[in-house]
């Protein structure tokens, strides 16, 4: 049995395909289930089984304009991304944290701000907190009342990590707030 060796040939709509290190061949299976095959130049059929999670090998393929290769890593938009934390401070000091990016999501933060609505205060800092260590982006000395600390960028947060706005100088009832948007991402 041949195959298509380029995309401009028969493609891969319908069935299952394998590659058979010069070209990719259709895999055929009987009506028992068992895979066909042909060894030795011999039909021959095979019950395929997953002797342990290692052995699987996943991976995309595509067509790079000579050969069909295993693609990169394919991150795909998923939704935008906008989130709002508010609270009264409960103390001089307090921080907020954004929700964590669950696994196989990529977020990306455009921009980034807190504020504490009520009275002035500080210091005052933006950062990534990734549940361990926290990573600044922005911080001030002091803020006036209803005065934005700011990120605007690109940064990617991968599993775990969030946004941590961190205040300062506080007075125990004020309202601060955390700000964040972006778009998210989801690994294939």
């Amino acid at each position: 049995m041949s195959g298509p060796t380029d995309p401009a040939e028969e493609h891969f709509d319908k069935g299952l395909w394998g590659w058979g290190s010069t070209i990719w061949e259709k895999l055929v299976s009987t009506g028992t289930g068992l895979l066909k095959v042909q060894v030795g130049g011999q039909d021959a059929d095979v019950e395929v089984k997953q002797a342990a999670p290692a052995d699987l090998a996943v991976g995309l393929h595509g067509w790079d304009g000579s050969a069909w290769r295993k693609n990169p890593l394919q991150l795909g938009f998923n939704s935008k991304y906008r989130e709002r934390e508010q609270m009264s401070a409960t103390g001089a000091g307090n921080t907020m944290d954004t929700t964590p990016v669950p696994a196989g999501e990529i977020w990306v933060i455009c921009s980034a701000m807190c504020f504490d609505y009520t009275h002035a205060c500080g210091p005052a800092s933006l950062n990534v907190y990734d549940g361990t260590n926290t990573y600044t982006l922005n911080r001030a000395a002091t803020l006036a009342a209803s005065e934005a600390l700011t990120f605007q960028g690109t940064m990617p947060l991968v599993e775990g990590e969030r946004i941590r706005a961190a205040f300062g100088g506080l007075t125990v009832g004020d309202s601060i707030y955390c700000d964040v948007v972006g778009y998210k991402m989801v690994v294939y």
